[in-house]
C-alpha cells in the first residue's frame, strides 16, 4: 500500500523521465500513449448496455469507476465498482474479478463518488427497489471495496420520501461531513427537485428541511437538480433545468439555493429558485464547481440556428453573471453541430477543465470532448494549441461524463461510448497529458526491481521534486536491506533473505520535508523448498491415466513433474496435482518424482514414488446377434479375439454365469444361450482386468404373427398404378405379398406397403395378401383383399384426315354406353354434339390441326386417344361466295337429300361426287342448275362428304349425315 503525507505526491516525475525537460509540456492536451492503447482503453464488462458515470484519481495514480452495467440480457441494471491501475489496464486483484458489482433490487444505478481522506469512499445514485419505487441512496466502501457495515444499515442508507421515484442525481460533502443528496421526486403529477441530508453515520439528518427532506417545485412541469455545490456559508446550491411554458414551451437552465439547515433561500429568485438572465434560450445545466464563492456553471444551450453550444458561465454567489468572464458572464463553445459540458473542475491556478461531447445532433457521431479555459473564461490554447481536443473511440457518440486530475497533473475521463451501430454501450476511459505542475515538494522514488531473490541488489532512483527549491538531502530507511540506512541520491542495496519490505525516503529542499512511505515495497523471494513424494495410486494397469499431487511450497510458481523410465508414460500438469499417462505397451517399476519451480530457480527433486504398471488386457469385441428362433440351441456369443495368459468371463446382467475361458490368441466361442438378459465379457490377468467392447442382449425371436388384411382402393382402373399397406408386425423384418392372378399387375414391394402397376389387359376381380416374415420364417397368410379391377376405355376417332379450310367435317368414336367424352380440337372448332361419342368440326385456316377425345366410363374410367392428325388444305378455287349460297338439306338426312343449285350463275355443267368418310367415291352426279335431289335411302348410316365442282373449279364441300 502506498502512504503519503500530502496529496499531489506523484507530480512530474512521468514527466521527467519520459522527456528529461520541461519541454514535453508541450503535449498537454494529448493523449497520454503510456495509457491503455495509445492513451486509451474501451470496457466491455457483461456484453450488454453500461457506462462510466463518474471517475476518482487515488494517490498512488490507480483510480476508481463507477457507473451501471447489465449482467443479463434481461437488461436489469446493477452499480459497478472497476479500478485501473495506472497503465489503464484493469486492476483484476481488486474486489473479484477486478469488480465489485453491487444490487440493492430491481435496479441500481451509481451515479458519484466521493473520496474520504481514511481512503474509504462514498457512491450515491438510485435504487429501484421495486419496479416504481426508486429511493435515493449512498453507501460507504473500504479502501478494497467491501462495504463499511459501520455506516447506515449494513453500509448503505435508503431514502424514504415516497413510494414513487425518488432518484438522487448528485451528492456533496459538507466541511463536518455531513452528504448532501439532490435529484427529483415523482410525488405528484410531475418531477420536483428533492434535497435531503444524510448525517455521516448514515443515518437521515432530521434537522435538515422538514424531517431531513426539502421538496421545492420550481416550474410548471419536470425538473431536477444534475449537481451541487456548498459555499463557505454553508448555503447549498443546486444546478439543473425545468420546464417553462412561456415565453416558449421547453427546458431552461435553473439554480436552486438553499439555506444551511436545507429550507429554501428566501430572496433567492422564487421559493429559493431561479433562472439566471444569462440564460435566454433552451439550456440544461449540467455541473456546477464552486471556487472562490464563485459559481462555475457547464452544460448545453441552444443558439440562433437551432444548435447545441457548450456554456462556461461564471456566477456570483447571487447568480448575476461576472461581466469579466467571456462575453457578459458567458463563454460559448460552438465547434459542431451538438455541443455539451458533463463535468467539470477549477484547478488551483484558477485554469478551468470541462469534459463533455461534440459532434453531429440526435443519435450521431460525437466525439469526447475536453477543454481548458483561462480564468476569463478564453480557451487556453496552450492546451493541445487550441484549447481543446477531440477523441472518437466508435462510429457512435462519445461522451465524456467525468474528469478527474491524477497527483501528476495528468487528467482521466470516462463516460459512454454508443453502440447503436457498433455494439451496446461500453465504457470508455482517456487520460491527457497536462502541464500543471503542483507546488511544494514532492518525495518520490523508483526501484530497478521490486520483486527479486535473496541476495539481489535493488537500484534505487531518485524522483523527487521541489518547485520552489532544489532537493538538497535524501534519508532513505531499507526494512531488511544492506545497508539499512543511506543518504545517498541514489543508492544501491542488497536483500539477503525472503520477506516483504518497506522503503522509506525523506527529502529536504531547504525549507519543506517530504516523506514517502512504501509498504511491502521489495518482495525478496528464495529457491523454493524440496516437495513432499508424490502421493497416489502405486499398483496401477497401463493404458489408463491416474492422478498424483504433492504439498505446496513458498515460491513456487510451478511444479516439474517427471516418470522414468520415459517409455512408461508421461506426466502431465505444471501445479501440485499432475495425471499419470501410462503406456499402453509398457509395463513393469516406475518413478515419478517432482520438483517446484520459482522466480529464483528450482527446488530440490521429491523422493521418488514407486509404481508398478501392470499389464492392461488388451479389448476384444463381444459378437452376437442377441436373438434366437423359438425351439432352436440359442443365440451364440463369441470374442472376437483374445490373449494368451488372460482368462475371459462371460457375464449376465453383470452377475457370472461361471463360464470363464482363458485365452489362446484367437477368438473364443462361448456357446449357446438361452437365458434372456444382456451378456458382457471381461478379460483378467493376475493384476488387472478390461471390460470387452460390445454387450449382447440375447432373447428369444418368433415367427411373426399374421399381418392385417392390405388397406387400399377395392375398385381400380386397369391403367392405375396404386398402393396397398398393411399394419406393421412386431419381430417382422420382411414382407412377402403375393397378387392372384399374378399377370394381374406387376407388384414392387417397400415392406409392409406394395405398389402394383395393374395390367391394361386385365379385367376382373384380384386378390391381394401378405405374409410377416424374419429369421425365424413365414407368418400365415392374411385375410385376402378383393379388388375389383375395371377395364379402362380405349376410344378410336374415325373421320376425314384431309379437309378444306372453312369446312365442316364430322368426327365420332364408338358409343358406348354410360361413357361419357370431352373433345379437344386444334385448329378448328365444334360446332355440334360436343359432350357425346360424334361431333362436326368446322375448320378454320389451312395448316396442321388434330383431334382428341377422352372417354370416361360408367365406373370412372378414363381412356385417352392420341391426337388424330388433320390437314386443312386450302382448297383453291372454291368460291366464298358460292360456298355460302349452295345449300344441302336435310342434314342429317335418312331418304332424299336436296342440293340448292339455283345461285350458280353460269351454264357449265356441275358435277357432284360423294364420298364415304374414308375417301372412297360413292356416287357421281351431272346436273344442271336448281334443286338436285339425291336418292341416299341405299346409303349406310354415316358421314359423306359431296364435293361440287364445274369444269373449271370446286364450288364447295359439303358434310352430311345419313340416318335411316
Amino acid at each position: 500500500m502506498l502512504k503519503i503525507t500530502r496529496l499531489l505526491r506523484l507530480a512530474l516525475f512521468v514527466l521527467i523521465l519520459l522527456t528529461g525537460s520541461i519541454a514535453g509540456f508541450s503535449q498537454s492536451g494529448t493523449l497520454d500513449v503510456t495509457f491503455g492503447t495509445n492513451g486509451t482503453e474501451l470496457f466491455d464488462l457483461y456484453g450488454y448496455h453500461e457506462n462510466g458515470n463518474d471517475i476518482k484519481c487515488l494517490d498512488d495514480t490507480t483510480m476508481l469507476i463507477i457507473g451501471s452495467t447489465s449482467v443479463s440480457t434481461s437488461y436489469v441494471y446493477d452499480g459497478y465498482i472497476m479500478k485501473l491501475l495506472s497503465d489503464g489496464t484493469q486492476d483484476m486483484s481488486w474486489g473479484t474479478n477486478g469488480l465489485v458489482i453491487v444490487d440493492y433490487g430491481e435496479d441500481t444505478f451509481f451515479y458519484d463518488i466521493e473520496l474520504l481522506s481514511d481512503g474509504k469512499f462514498l457512491i450515491s445514485g438510485a435504487a429501484y427497489l421495486t419496479v416504481s419505487d426508486a429511493e435515493f441512496f449512498v453507501a460507504k466502501f473500504n479502501p478494497d471495496g467491501t462495504a463499511d457495515a459501520t455506516f447506515g444499515t449494513n453500509g448503505v442508507f435508503f431514502s424514504s420520501y415516497s413510494t414513487e421515484a425518488d432518484v438522487c442525481e448528485t451528492m456533496a460533502i459538507q466541511s463536518d461531513g455531513k452528504i448532501v443528496m439532490a435529484g427529483r421526486t415523482y410525488l405528484g403529477p410531475f418531477s420536483q427537485l428533492l434535497f435531503l441530508r444524510v448525517n455521516s453515520d448514515g443515518t437521515l439528518d432530521t434537522s435538515f428541511g422538514t424531517n431531513g427532506y426539502t421538496e421545492i417545485s420550481g416550474s410548471v412541469q419536470d425538473e431536477r437538480v444534475n449537481s451541487l455545490g456548498i459555499l463557505s456559508s454553508g448555503a447549498i446550491v443546486g444546478v439543473g433545468y425545468g420546464y417553462h411554458s412561456t415565453p416558449w414551451f421547453g427546458d431552461l437552465a435553473m439554480v436552486a439555493k438553499l439555506n444551511p439547515d436545507g429550507t429554501p433561500m428566501m430572496g433567492f429568485g422564487t421559493n429559493g429558485v431561479m433562472t439566471p438572465a444569462i440564460f435566454t434560450d433552451y439550456s440544461i445545466a449540467r455541473t456546477i464547481a464552486i471556487h472562490n464563492d464563485s459559481l462555475f456553471i457547464t452544460g448545453n444551450m441552444d443558439n440562433p440556428v437551432g444548435e447545441d453550444d457548450l456554456f462556461l458561465v461564471k456566477l456570483d454567489s447571487s447568480a448575476i453573471a461576472d461581466p469579466s468572464f467571456g462575453t457578459g458572464g458567458m463563454a460559448l463553445f460552438d465547434l459542431n453541430q451538438y455541443n455539451s459540458g458533463r463535468d467539470m473542475f477549477v484547478n488551483d491556478d484558477d485554469k478551468i477543465y470541462v469534459s463533455g461531447t461534440s459532434g453531429l445532433a440526435g443519435m450521431s457521431d460525437r466525439e469526447f470532448l475536453l477543454c481548458r479555459y483561462l480564468p476569463d473564461g478564453s480557451l487556453d490554447t496552450s492546451f493541445n494549441s487550441v484549447g481543446y481536443t477531440l477523441t472518437d473511440f466508435r462510429p457512435d457518440w462519445d461522451e465524456s461524463n467525468a474528469l478527474d486530475m491524477q497527483v501528476d497533473g495528468k487528467i482521466v475521463c470516462t463516460g459512454m461510448s454508443n453502440g447503436l451501430t457498433s455494439g451496446n454501450n461500453d465504457i470508455p476511459v482517456a487520460r491527457y497529458l497536462n502541464d500543471y505542475l503542483p507546488s511544494g515538494l514532492i518525495a518520490d522514488f523508483d526501484a530497478s526491481s521490486t520483486l527479486i531473490c535473496e541476495d539481489d541488489l535493488v537500484d534505487f532512483t531518485d524522483l523527487s521534486y521541489s518547485t520552489d527549491s532544489t532537493v538538497q538531502t535524501w534519508q532513505w530507511n531499507f526494512e531488511g536491506g544492506a545497508p539499512a540506512t543511506s543518504s545517498s541520491q541514489n543508492p544501491t542495496v542488497q536483500y539477503a533473505s525472503d520477506g516483504s519490505y518497506d522503503v522509506q525516503l525523506i527529502v529536504y529542499d531547504g525549507i519543506y520535508y517530504d516523506t514517502l512511505l512504501r509498504e511491502d515495497c521489495i518482495t525478496v523471494e528464495a529457491i523454493p523448498d524440496q516437495t513432499d513424494m508424490p502421493a497416489g495410486p502405486t499398483d496401477v494397469c497401463n493404458t489408463y491415466n491416474f492422478e498424483y499431487t504433492t504439498n505446496p511450497v513458498q515460491y513456487a510458481d510451478s511444479y516439474n513433474w517427471e516418470v522414468t523410465p520415459t517409455d512408461a508414460g508421461s506426466m502431465v500438469g505444471t501445479d501440485t496435482n499432475a495425471v499419470f499417462e501410462s503406456s499402453s505397451s509398457w509395463f513393469g517399476t516406475c518413478y515419478i518424482k517432482v520438483r517446484a519451480s520459482g522466480l529464483c530457480g528450482y527446488g530440490a527433486w521429491s523422493a521418488d514414488l514407486e509404481v508398478e504398471l501392470r499389464d492392461n488386457p488388451e479389448i476384444f469385441v463381444l459378437t452376437g446377434d442377441g436373438g434366437y428362433c423359438t425351439g432352436s440351441s440359442g443365440a451364440e456369443l463369441i470374442l472376437d479375439g483374445s490373449e494368451t495368459g488372460v482368462d475371459y468371463e462371460l457375464f449376465l446382467d453383470e452377475v457370472s454365469t461361471g463360464i470363464i475361458m482363458p485365452g489362446t490368441g484367437d477368438s473364443i466361442d462361448f456357446g449357446f444361450f438361452t437365458d434372456e438378459g444382456l451378456y458382457t465379457a471381461t478379460g483378467f490377468n493376475d493384476y488387472c482386468n478390461e471390460a470387452m467392447v460390445g454387450q449382447i442382449y440375447v432373447h428369444e425371436v418368433f415367427p411373426p404373427a399374421q399381418p392385417s388384411i392390405p388397406v387400399g382402393p377395392e375398385e381400380v382402373c386397369n391403367t392405375d398404378t396404386t398402393v396397398y399397406a398393411t399394419t406393421p408386425v412386431l419381430d417382422a423384418d420382411n414382407y412377402v405379398w403375393t397378387l392372384n392372378p399374378a399377370d394381374a399387375g406387376e407388384l414392387t414391394a417397400n415392406l409392409d406397403s406394395v405398389e402394383i402397376v395393374w395390367s391394361a389387359s386385365f379385367e376382373g376381380i384380384a386378390l391381394l395378401s401378405v405374409q410377416s416374415e424374419n429369421d425365424c420364417g413365414l407368418s400365415s397368410t392374411s385375410d385376402n383383399l378383393s379388388i375389383d379391377v375395371l377395364m379402362t376405355p380405349a376410344p378410336e376417332i374415325s373421320g376425314s384426315q384431309l379437309v378444306c379450310d372453312d369446312s365442316e367435317e364430322i368426327y365420332e368414336t364408338t358409343e358406348n354406353a354410360g361413357s361419357t367424352y370431352v373433345w379437344e380440337v386444334d385448329g378448328g372448332e365444334v360446332i355440334s354434339g360436343a359432350g357425346t361419342h360424334q361431333i362436326i368440326v368446322l375448320w378454320g385456316d389451312a395448316g396442321m390441326g388434330s383431334v382428341l377425345v377422352a372417354e370416361e366410363s360408367a365406373e370412372g374410367c378414363i381412356g385417352v386417344t392420341e391426337e388424330y392428325e388433320i390437314t386443312i388444305d386450302e382448297c383453291i378455287g372454291i368460291s366464298e361466295t358460292s360456298n355460302e349460297q349452295i345449300k344441302i338439306f336435310p342434314n342429317p338426312v335418312s331418304q332424299t337429300l336436296y342440293v340448292d343449285l339455283s345461285s350458280i350463275s353460269n351454264t357449265l355443267v356441275i358435277q357432284m361426287k360423294v364420298f364415304s368418310a374414308v375417301g372412297e367415291i360413292i356416287e357421281t352426279i351431272e346436273v344442271d342448275k336448281g334443286i338436285i335431289a339425291i336418292n341416299t335411302s341405299t346409303y349406310k348410316n354415316g358421314v359423306y362428304f359431296m364435293q361440287i365442282m364445274t369444269n373449271y373449279e370446286i364450288l364447295t364441300n359439303k358434310v352430311f349425315v345419313v340416318r335411316n
